[in-house]
C-alpha cells in the first residue's frame, strides 16, 4: 500500500501541472481523513467523493420543479421551426407554444433524476486510474468520464420517461392543436419534428453541460 502511495505521488509531482493538482491532493487527504482511508485510496476516494457532490447537484437542480428553466438549460423548440412558434404566437396561440415547451422541460426534469444511481455505479467502479486520469486530464475529464459511462444506459432511461411524462401531462393533444392550428394557415412552409428524440436530446447535453460546470468549480476549489 505504501509503494502505491508513493507510485501516486510520484505520478502526481511528474506532471506540469502539479500547481494546479495540489488542491485535490490536499482534499485527498482530508477527505481520506475523515473517512478513514489511507494509503492509495486518498486521491481516489477524495475524486469519488467530489464527483459524487458535483454530480448531485447538476441532478437536483435540473430534475427540481422547473429546474431546466432556472439552471439556463430551458428546452424550447428547435430552430427549424422558429417560424411556426414564432407565427403561431402572432395569432394568439402562444399559451399553447408555453404549454408544450413546458410540458418538454417537465418530462426532461423527471427523467433527469434517473441519473443518479449510474453516475453512483460509475462512480462506484472507478478504479485508481481513473481517477488519476481525470485529476491529470482536461478541465472536462470527470464530465467525459460519466458520458462515457452512462450516456447509453442513461438514454434508455431518458425516452422512457420523457415519453410516458408526455404522454401523462396530455403533451400530444396541445402538440396536436398547435400543429394543426398552424397547419391550417395559409404557410407553404410545414416543419416537423421529432419531439421524443429531440427532447431526450437536449435533456441529455444540458444536464452533461451542468455537469461540466460543476466540475469547473471543483478545479477551482476541490475543497469548498
Amino acid at each position: 500500500m505504501r509503494l502505491l502511495t508513493l507510485a501516486l505521488f510520484v505520478v502526481l509531482s511528474g506532471c506540469a501541472n502539479m500547481e494546479a493538482m495540489m488542491p485535490w491532493v490536499q482534499a485527498g487527504a482530508q477527505t481520506a481523513s475523515a473517512m478513514g482511508y489511507d494509503g492509495g485510496d486518498k486521491v481516489a476516494n477524495a475524486v469519488k467523493q467530489t464527483l459524487d457532490i458535483s454530480s448531485t447537484r447538476a441532478i437536483t437542480a435540473l430534475s427540481a420543479a422547473d429546474g431546466y428553466s432556472t439552471a439556463g438549460y430551458k428546452i424550447r423548440f428547435p430552430a427549424q421551426v422558429a417560424s411556426m412558434t414564432s407565427t403561431l404566437r402572432q395569432f394568439g396561440m402562444g399559451s399553447y407554444v408555453d404549454k408544450v415547451e413546458g410540458a418538454m422541460n417537465n418530462a426532461a426534469g423527471q427523467a433527469a433524476a434517473e441519473a443518479a444511481p449510474l453516475f453512483k455505479q460509475a462512480i462506484a467502479g472507478m478504479e485508481v486510474t481513473d481517477a488519476l486520469g481525470i485529476v491529470t486530464g482536461s478541465s472536462t475529464a470527470a464530465t467525459e468520464y460519466f458520458r462515457s459511462k452512462t450516456e447509453t444506459s442513461l438514454r434508455s432511461k431518458y425516452e422512457s420517461i420523457v415519453t410516458a411524462e408526455l404522454k401523462k401531462t396530455g403533451f400530444h393533444d396541445q402538440y396536436r392543436t398547435m400543429i394543426d392550428v398552424y397547419n391550417n394557415l395559409p404557410i407553404a412552409d410545414k416543419p416537423s419534428i421529432d419531439v421524443e428524440s429531440y427532447v431526450v436530446d437536449q435533456g441529455l447535453n444540458a444536464l452533461y453541460a451542468h455537469m461540466a460546470a460543476e466540475e469547473a468549480l471543483i478545479r477551482q476549489d476541490p475543497v469548498g
